[in-house]
């Protein structure tokens, strides 16, 4: 599944009266509940293989670093733009980043 722009998505699908932090920590917990490698707290052997294979080989740690950025950009203009945006929007896409680091370690 292509998650590029999945906490974009889950900001502008948030339920009315719903701040953008609680509809990405509900999902994040939602994920955790199912397992979800994409939360980066996942310990299948296959996808503990697959984060090893990705962040033992350069080339696609870059692609990873790229992703990310596009991530973070479609996170911050789901925010409303704005400096204010993109350093949430950051923050954000590190915290997932650090835990799938984590998780392969």
């Amino acid at each position: 599944a292509d998650r590029e722009d999945e906490a974009a998505r889950v900001v502008g699908g948030r339920a009315p009266g719903a701040s953008p932090l609680e509809a990405l920590r509900r999902h994040f917990l939602a994920g955790l509940d199912r397992r979800d490698p994409a939360t980066g707290l996942c310990d299948a052997p296959q996808v503990l293989a697959f984060h090893r294979l990705l962040y033992g080989t350069p080339s696609l740690v870059a692609r990873l670093y790229a992703y990310q950025g596009r991530s973070e950009a479609a996170l911050a203009r789901a925010l409303g733009g704005g400096v204010s945006a993109r350093l949430a929007a950051g923050q954000v896409i590190a915290v997932l980043r650090v835990l799938a680091e984590e998780n392969w370690r």
